[in-house]
């Protein structure tokens, strides 16, 4: 069995989107959403942990945010190594790069 999609479709809703967004754009000032007042100022905590125990990472997360503050979780942002996508110190890169910026 062959399974095509049809893209034209929903690349014209993609398009008729965008034109709605652009007729009518949205600024922050008007913009009303809960999480525009969530501003709290918390810790960022690096929650590191092996390979061995990748399977409770969000628990990690979970308990970083119990206890007050905001887990930045590598396996979080890239699951591990990004599923080996791509070369493994492409991700450490990163993930240094992400620590110099908190």
């Amino acid at each position: 069995m062959i399974l095509t999609l049809n893209l034209s479709s929903h690349i014209h809703e993609a398009t008729k989107f965008i034109n709605k967004i652009i007729k009518y754009p949205c600024f922050m000032n008007e913009f009303n959403h809960v999480a525009k007042n969530l501003q709290e100022k918390k810790k960022i905590v690096f929650t590191a942990l092996s390979c061995k125990n990748f399977h409770q990472r969000m628990l990690i997360c979970k308990h970083a945010f119990e206890q007050g503050v905001i887990p930045l979780n590598p396996f979080n942002l890239f699951g591990y190594y990004l599923y080996e996508l791509v070369d493994r110190n492409l991700i450490r890169n990163a993930n240094n790069n992400i620590l110099k910026k908190v």
